[in-house]
């Protein structure tokens, strides 16, 4: 009996003790499902965060590209809206003396070249004129970058200086856009770059930002979260009244025989001189050749030897 006795105590000590052992564990069960669950909440917050914060840079990088693409069309308005006997000198850097490959420090053409006069320092806002911007990555055409800022104060528009616009043409821009304006560079006989002469073509570039405001523009911050895009054309000026391209868009279809008349690509069926004939030359391309005593295409022989005519059945054929 003493000993069924002790052998019961024995039992419940060791049941006591297995208890005491157990006894906290669905409180660190509890800590540790909480832990889970926060960690999970934190992920998810996380996520949520840089997903609105993608899709908001996403919004400002499309943004500021159309505002580019809006900067590109108001550029070409502007300059279809100058009246014909202003020179695009007006608006162009001067042409520099020299070649930029063969430049030395010191000469004419390894400096910018001089603004068009009547260039106001500041823009609306009051910030700088931003001249030949990116010019020191501009090898090639001379340090001269992005060109001048496009100063609108020729055409029948007056839009003013085109630097951190809001509002161009009258409609408000979702950001800002600058525009740009230089000539163009072309290779001479001896292998090196040099200016254009002629201001019958440009370089039009346009930078489009968004967001925009001229209170913090300078500041790190605006700087490090504004979206920027940049877009560039090449435009020559059409010779004559009306635009073409205007027409053609009215229309709907291609005017002229093979050619858009919006490509200024005409057939030039004229003697040759000094054995040589223009081909095909387009509006102030071949206007400029010619001037310049140059051709495209050409062939040997005297004076005239090619010389043809238009077929008068077939306008878009020569004939000998």
């Amino acid at each position: 009996m003493k000993e069924r006795r002790k052998a019961m105590t024995e039992k419940n000590d060791q049941s006591g003790k297995a208890l005491k052992t157990e006894a906290g564990i669905a409180l660190v069960l509890a800590i540790m499902a909480l832990m889970l669950l926060t960690f999970l909440g934190l992920t998810l917050a996380t996520t949520t965060s840089t997903e609105l914060q993608i899709a908001t840079n996403y919004r400002w990088s499309q943004q500021a590209l159309y505002n580019a693409e809006a900067g590109i069309e108001a550029g070409k308005v502007i300059l279809r809206n100058i009246p014909g006997p202003v020179s695009w000198d007006n608006i162009l850097p001067q042409a520099r003396p020299g070649a930029f490959w063969t430049m030395t420090p010191g000469s004419a053409a390894s400096t910018p070249p001089i603004p068009p006069g009547g260039m106001p320092p500041y823009d609306d806002w009051g910030n700088p004129l931003r001249n030949w911007e990116n010019g020191g990555c501009d090898n090639r055409e001379g340090n001269v970058g992005y060109g001048v800022v496009l100063v609108d104060n020729v055409s029948t528009l007056a839009e003013g200086v085109m630097q951190n616009k809001t509002v161009v043409l009258g409609q408000r821009l979702n950001g800002a856009v600058t525009i740009w304006v230089r000539r163009g560079s072309g290779v001479a006989v001896d292998g090196t770059i040099r200016d254009a002469t002629p201001a019958t073509g440009l370089i039009l570039t346009a930078e489009g930002v968004a967001p925009y405001s001229d209170r913090d523009i300078a500041s790190a911050f605006a700087q490090a979260n504004q979206a920027t895009r940049v877009l560039e054309v090449a435009l020559l000026r059409a010779l004559g009244g009306s635009s073409p391209c205007r027409e053609y868009g009215e229309k709907g279809g291609v005017l002229g025989t093979n050619f858009s008349t919006c490509n200024r690509v005409n057939l030039d069926c004229g003697g040759g001189a000094g054995g040589k004939e223009d081909e095909l030359l387009g509006g102030a391309l071949g206007d400029a050749a010619r001037a310049a005593g140059g051709t495209l295409g050409h062939g040997s022989g005297a004076a005239g030897t090619h010389a043809s005519k238009q077929d008068p059945n077939n306008p878009g054929n020569c004939v000998q």
